[in-house]
């Protein structure tokens, strides 16, 4: 058991591999600091991905930090700006680094702790943050709830009676295999008329 893990990420967008990650440095781990680092050019903002992080991993300690520095991993003047902005952001040494890409062993290292990799190659969990946003309703099955309801678009089909919505939104929920939710105009018009004239 390490006493002090550390997971950093953009968690961008938070999905099923970074939840792995995180849970698995939560089972090994007395305490886990979770570093969310955002770029400010980056389309989902930092709060709405803490607020995910916060969300599904209570248990986990979350500081959060803008991070402008390019990713170079060959590059060791630009390891030690990034090193400057998550040593910043600790508030106690850590021991255990957790990772599934091979930049944690550098990272593990500069930090003098024990690397940890999840899932290298991620054969486990298929996917990345890359992948989630280029095609998000591909990679649905990665989402948690709480991530998806920021990608989840709601249609709404408006029209007087008998011109079809109720074809439209069934056709609609099926080709887009998603809920459906039926026509409610009728029922209040009945419910405040007294029912069909």
């Amino acid at each position: 058991m390490f006493r002090h893990g550390l997971v950093v990420g953009k968690f961008w967008p938070l999905h099923a591999g970074h939840s792995n990650l995180i849970q698995t440095a939560l089972s090994r781990c007395e305490r886990v600091t979770v570093q969310l680092l955002v770029h400010p050019e980056e389309d989902i903002p930092l709060e709405t991905r803490a607020n995910w992080i916060r969300e599904i991993h209570p248990e986990a300690q979350l500081v959060t930090g803008m991070d402008d520095v390019p990713t170079d991993f060959e590059d060791p003047d630009i390891w030690d700006r990034h090193m400057a902005i998550i040593e910043g952001l600790l508030d106690a040494p850590v021991d255990a680094v957790f990772t599934s890409d091979e930049y944690g062993g550098e990272l593990a290292e500069r930090l003098n702790a024990h690397w940890v990799q999840v899932d290298a190659g991620r054969r486990l969990t298929p996917v990345s943050g890359t992948a989630v946003r280029a095609d998000p309703i591909a990679n649905w099955q990665f989402l948690h709830p709480a991530v998806r309801q920021y990608f989840c678009r709601r249609v709404i089909v408006l029209g007087a009676e008998s011109t079809g919505t109720t074809t439209l939104a069934l056709a609609l929920a099926e080709a887009l295999d998603c809920p459906y939710v039926p026509e409610y105009g009728r029922e209040y018009t009945y419910d405040r008329t007294g029912g069909p004239t």
